[in-house]
Parts: structure tokens; sequence; C-alpha cells
């Protein structure tokens, strides 16, 4: 869920805590990561031919989960969620598809298939605070 293809510039770093800051720092970035991810990922999907799936195929599928990356960066999910999470409590990139604007930290948007919604959600229940989580649908705000 890291694949080098579509990593956004804003975490050019292989360590969690750089990547952390990196998002703390530069809320402002997020949205051209996100930008970057989707084009990326329109483009190899593209390349094999195959066809873009539809927002409303995909939530039969699959699941989306929200971060704020308001993280404890305690490490407890990285295990569990079989390393989608990283020590950081940061979601693989790959899965990143959408971003909104708040009046804090800025939350990020992404989409796991059914099959690794088990190994997703063990992370998740370990993080000791509320900084992922999962929604049934995207807000009006996201994009």
């Amino acid at each position: 869920m890291r694949s080098p293809k579509l990593r956004p510039e804003l975490l050019n770093s292989d360590d969690p805590l750089a990547q952390l800051y990196a998002i703390h720092d530069h809320q402002d970035q997020l949205p051209i990561a996100i930008t970057s991810i989707c084009n990326r990922r329109e483009q190899l999907i593209e390349d094999s031919k195959l066809s873009l799936p539809v927002l409303a195929s995909c939530l039969e599928i699959g699941r989306i989960f929200c971060t704020d990356f308001d993280s404890d960066s305690c490490a407890a999910a990285t295990e569990p969620s079989q390393g989608f999470f990283n020590d950081c409590d940061i979601p693989g990139w790959d899965s990143w598809f959408a971003y909104e604007p708040t009046d804090s930290l800025g939350r990020i948007y992404g989409w796991i298939p059914n099959e690794m919604y088990n190994a997703v959600n063990d992370g998740m229940i370990v993080i000791p605070v509320e900084c992922v989580w999962w929604v049934d649908r995207l807000p009006a705000t996201a994009k």
C-alpha cells in the first residue's frame, strides 16, 4: 500500500515520524498530494487497459476510512494492520483518494478492498487516539 510509483512528494522520507511532521507542517500540500496520487493511479490503470471504477461500485467491494493524522505515534497499529498503518498511524498512500479541509488538521479519505478490512480494522482498534475511523460516505466538502 506504499508503492513508489504513487508516493507523494510530501512523503519523500522513509521515516514515519518525518512523514508525520511533513503532513502536520505542510497541510497546504495535502490536496496536491492527493491529486498526484489520483493522477498517477489513473494513469497506471489506463496503461494496464483496465477501466476506472466508480465510487458506487467501490463501496460494494470495499470500505472507506478517514484520517486526520492526529496520531500519538505509538506504533501499535503497524503489526495488527499487517503494515497498512506505519509506526505513526499513517495509512498506505496507495489507498488515498480525497482530501477535506477542516479548521484544524485536514482529513484524508482512503479506500480498501473488503479483503483487507480485518487487518486494517485490527490496526484501527489498537490506536489509543481517534485519528482514523470508518465512514459510510464522503462529505460534500471532500474533494
